[in-house]
């Protein structure tokens, strides 16, 4: 049999026949690898034998021969493409897998119960207060002149009532607690700024207007005061000869109670 008719067999017959042969892994090579390896195989003059056991002394023998060497040649065909397959399926390394039994859960961590929260709240609000006294006890003191801006905050003002680089930040609610208002002269301890600050920060309000802040809280507000209208008038010209005095009678007169600036 030449190649000419090995071509013409379909893949399962060109198996049977290479397994005869005992071509090596035959059952994973391809139609055209399967014909140049029985090729290979056949006797010197470059034919194969039929696969009725013809060119065998015996043909029952012939038949059991090929049958043995057959199962034989799938066995071993068998056995070397099973790691191999597995070798490729894993690049090249062969894993073993391991499952987890079922029912077989991870343990769980144990939840901290209510007093251990509670505990644990207590020492870091003792912690927390410990550093800010600490802190505070080692701040320096600064003065300066509140601005209040319109999103609530304000800054400590240190040269002027103009934005420089020395002003003290004031957060909203030390503006709330302690009812500072623009314009309030205020003395206190500051911390440094830290590393997402760009201003130092008012830690302890010690003054307001020079005095206490409670009872710098207690102020009335200018703008809920109730007005005194002048009801009473006085007079600048007391000379004939001043001209001035009269002027200011006749311009812009003053009353008793009247809010006026000089200039």
């Amino acid at each position: 049999m030449g190649r000419e008719d090995l071509q013409t067999k379909v893949l399962p017959e060109l198996q049977q026949i290479a397994g005869t042969l005992g071509v090596t892994g035959h059952q994973r090579l391809k139609k055209s690898e399967l014909i140049d390896a029985i090729m290979a195989k056949a006797p010197g003059d470059g034919h194969v034998a039929s696969e009725d056991g013809a060119g065998s002394g015996n043909g029952a023998e012939g038949r059991d021969g090929s049958g043995a060497s057959e199962s034989r040649a799938t066995d071993e065909g068998s056995s070397e493409a099973a790691p191999q397959g597995a070798s490729e399926g894993d690049g090249g390394v062969s894993t073993m897998v391991s499952e987890r039994p079922q029912g077989q859960d991870r343990p769980r961590d144990r939840r901290p119960s209510r007093e251990e929260r509670r505990r644990d709240r207590d020492r870091r609000r003792e912690r927390e207060r410990e550093e800010r006294e600490e802190e505070l006890q080692n701040a320096p003191v600064r003065s300066g002149v509140l601005d209040v801006l319109p999103e609530g905050y304000g800054f400590l003002r240190a040269s002027g009532y103009l934005p420089g680089t020395g002003d003290v930040y004031v957060s909203l609610s030390q503006i709330r607690r302690f009812g500072l208002r623009r314009g309030d002269e205020i003395t206190g301890a500051v911390r440094n700024p830290r590393d997402n600050e760009k201003y130092p920060a008012l830690l302890r309000v010690d003054t307001v207007a020079g005095v206490d802040p409670e009872t710098a809280r207690q102020r009335p507000e200018f703008d809920k005061l109730t007005p005194l209208f002048p009801e009473e008038r006085y007079r600048l010209e007391h000379d004939p000869k001043g001209i001035t005095e009269r002027i200011i009678d006749l311009v812009a007169p003053i009353g008793k109670g009247q809010r006026g600036m000089v200039v």
